[in-house]
């Protein structure tokens, strides 16, 4: 099985995902991944650190070869389809490991635009984030099907308005 990585050079969710991705999704498929987004986002992002908000539990931080070493993307929202009124900016978890434990998450990239289906973060130790408008819920794309290219928005609010 070949998995795509998204690579820093990659500027949009259509470079980065396999070539047809959001196309071979059925509409089924989509609105059912839709459905179990808590927001649904059009934006770029605009930067990568490390989370803003320090781990909730770090004596209790286990290591290991699994590490999923999490980052923060934050992504500049340019247009809201589900459940993110009125945020101009929104923070995703992702781990940047390449180990298999995480090979699911996709990798985030400064510049790469998208339609993002978000879940809030359960995954990491830190579900909050500090934006630059105060204290955030942070959020995961789970699945490589999490990340669409922007032409899919249209797509998304035909399913959404259903």
């Amino acid at each position: 099985m070949l998995l795509a990585t998204v690579t820093p050079a990659a500027r949009s969710a259509d470079e980065a995902a396999p070539a047809g991705q959001s196309q071979a999704l059925s509409d089924q498929e989509l609105h059912a991944s839709i459905a179990s987004a808590d927001i649904v986002v059009v934006g770029r992002v605009s930067r990568i650190q490390a989370p803003s908000v320090p781990a909730l539990t770090p004596q209790h931080q286990f290591v290991s070869e699994h590490n999923p070493d999490w980052q923060e993307a934050v992504i500049e929202v340019q247009q809201n389809l589900k459940g993110a009124k009125g945020a101009s900016e929104v923070a995703v978890h992702f781990p940047a490991s390449p180990d298999v434990a995480w090979a699911s998450y996709p990798k985030f990239a400064v510049g790469q635009s998208g339609t993002f289906l978000l879940r809030q973060d359960r995954v990491s130790t830190t579900p909050t984030a500090r934006l630059t408008h105060g204290p955030a819920t942070a959020y995961v794309a789970p699945t490589r099907t999490s990340i669409l290219s922007t032409e899919d928005a249209a797509r998304v609010k035909a399913l959404l308005a259903q």
